[in-house]
């Protein structure tokens, strides 16, 4: 398990001080590969398996939620260089501090399939106005008796829908050769319980290639028409809980740092008297 800290700023309130102590510990369990009583953990401990968190505008309020745009960056590989297993799901734990909701936004499922699979290039004129984020894939493709071809691929987030209480986001690619065919990642976000963790993301990856596929990087961006943080403590914290097609599976922490972005007097929300306000003021406290 593998946490890095981006950005700047301090940390200068106790509870982000334990919920980064508490993230440490945790990344020290799984990287030893076993728990105190010696029985091994899930999941290899030797395959590299990172998230990045990025959060714009860094400077965020700190007593309310205000539009901001969320970046995941994860990283699959394993050490010898060789290919790495096939990425099956991955639930995603966002901090109390990041907010999901797509309510307003208009909904696009099957027309975002078919545009897909003509290419990326069609979803815009097809369902650009339920776009919600976008991104990068990476995949490694190795067949039988033929070495690993790399393939590139930006991707698309539309809005989905609710459906009692649970929000749809479906994540459209198209890879070219020599897979040259769509594929379409389903993410159900609902609510967690309390505590640091508030909104969960369920990844659900179909199998690439008919198994000869894995992902070995993607960058997803959450865009400013669903997603809202704020900063109270300076700390915005994501775990990731991965699993693989060949029953493995990897956890993950990641910590960035935030400003908390505070009322400058320049733009007080005091009132602003224009005349006639003023003279209906004075009158009543004359009488």
């Amino acid at each position: 398990m593998v946490l890095s800290l981006s950005g700047g700023g301090e940390l200068r309130r106790s509870g982000a001080v334990i919920v980064l102590l508490g993230v440490l510990v945790s990344s020290a369990i799984a990287s030893n590969g076993a728990d105190a009583s010696g029985a091994e953990l899930r999941g290899p401990v030797v395959r590299p398996f990172s998230t990045g968190v990025g959060i714009n505008p860094w400077r965020l309020p700190e007593g309310r939620f205000a539009p901001a745009r969320l970046t995941l960056r994860q990283w699959i590989a394993e050490p010898d260089g060789s290919h790495p297993p096939a990425l099956k799901g991955e639930l995603l734990e966002l901090d109390r501090n990041l907010r999901i909701d797509a309510r307003g936004v208009p909904t696009c499922d099957s027309g975002g399939r078919l545009a897909v699979a003509r290419g990326p290039e069609e979803f815009g004129e097809v369902c650009g106005d339920a776009q919600v984020g976008r991104g990068s894939i990476r995949v490694e493709v190795q067949f039988a008796d033929q070495p690993p071809l790399k393939v590139r691929s930006r991707f698309r987030i539309g809005n989905g829908g609710y459906r009692k209480g649970v929000l749809t986001l479906y994540i459209y690619s198209y890879l070219p050769a020599p897979i040259t065919r769509s594929v379409v990642v389903t993410a159900k976000v609902d609510r967690g319980g309390r505590g640091r963790y508030r909104h969960r993301m369920h990844l659900r990856v179909p199998r690439i290639a008919s198994g000869a596929g894995s992902i070995e990087r993607f960058d997803l961006i959450l865009g400013r028409r669903i997603l809202s943080a704020a900063c109270p403590d300076g700390l915005l914290t994501v775990l990731t809980d991965a699993t693989f097609y060949d029953a493995t599976g990897r956890t993950n922490g990641e910590a960035h740092t935030c400003r908390r972005k505070r009322t400058s007097k320049r733009h007080s929300t005091h009132r602003r008297w224009d005349l006639p306000s003023l003279f209906a003021w004075g009158a009543r406290r004359a009488s």
